[in-house]
């Protein structure tokens, strides 16, 4: 009985340890691709021109980034993006993210794409596949 505990205990912590394993290897692709400029510039421009061709007349696009991240930005938004929607939309970049990644809001919805949501959402599907893996080891083992 005690073995079985043992091993019990065992297999849980192996679990707990893969997973903040996992993790900190998420956190840290996440914060990399989050901060690189040409990324986010890819990113917000498939995102800016989609809600500009949904004909959202009239609406201001509020993109929330770091200030560092915002002066890498600025140009690119005033000269590549701005002319593109003008007639559909305003943009309004701020700086006022205190992590990587980047948080956009309009008409009244936000959505935020930073390294917790990545993780998070990541996770979530990770943390699963990885208890039915595991979970599938030991039954094969214990049998």
């Amino acid at each position: 009985t005690e073995l079985d505990l043992a091993a019990r205990d065992t297999q849980l912590r192996l679990r707990d340890a893969l997973s903040r394993a996992i993790e900190a290897t998420m956190r840290r692709a996440a914060g990399d691709k989050l901060q690189d400029g040409d990324f986010l510039k890819d990113v917000l421009h498939e995102l800016i021109l989609s809600y500009a061709k949904a004909d959202i007349e009239g609406a201001t696009l509020e993109i929330r980034v770091s200030d560092d991240t915002r002066h890498k930005l600025l140009d690119w938004i005033i000269n590549e993006i701005s002319h593109k929607v003008s007639d559909k939309m305003s943009i309004d970049l701020k700086g006022s993210l205190q992590q990587a990644g980047f948080e956009y809001s309009i008409t009244g919805s936000t959505v935020e794409v930073t390294i917790e949501s990545v993780v998070g959402a990541l996770k979530s599907l990770v943390g699963t596949e990885l208890r039915e893996v595991l979970d599938k080891a030991l039954t094969q083992e214990n049998s």
